[in-house]
């Protein structure tokens, strides 16, 4: 029911409050938001969400998520890239079918996330021929379609 904004910089832990305590198979949550709230001006004006917005022109909301940076491509070159997602079609539900159990509140729950498989399962993206992706849906879906293979429970 929460929104956690994740910064891979400085964030590497969160907490969900009130999960009770018990025996669980697994978990679900979504990579996005929601139809409702993805609209310009839905969150609250804070710096993280401001960096997030994605651009009236282009339908408003916010992004999911960004990767910025460079990569060598197969013949040596640097290259930049820019992998943004947004927009109501790319919202992730990513289920993690896993058992673990939760003696007591706040308990800590290790969550991996495989930075490399956003890239890789179930569709290989090479960054060299499409390193910049916003306002193109096609290959936002494939990323987006990857996200949902990304994270794995300890």
């Amino acid at each position: 029911k929460d929104i956690h904004y994740l910064n891979a910089r400085s964030t590497n832990k969160f907490t969900l409050a009130d999960i009770p305590p018990g025996n669980y198979v697994g978990m679900s949550f979504h990579i996005g938001l929601n139809v409702d709230t993805n609209k310009t001006g839905k969150l609250p004006g804070k710096t993280e969400n401001l960096n997030m917005a994605w651009p009236e022109p282009m339908g408003g909301g916010y992004h999911f998520l960004k990767f910025e940076g460079h990569f060598k491509d197969s013949t040596g070159a640097t290259l930049g890239y820019a992998m943004h997602v947004g927009t109501d079609i790319c919202l992730m539900k990513v289920t993690i079918d896993h058992p673990f159990d939760i003696r007591y509140l706040n308990q800590a729950q290790v969550m991996t996330m495989n930075v490399n498989q956003w890239f890789t399962d179930p569709v290989t993206y090479d960054l060299s021929t499409a390193n910049y992706i916003m306002g193109d849906p096609d290959n936002m879906l494939k990323i987006a379609g990857n996200g949902v293979n990304v994270f794995s429970m300890d």
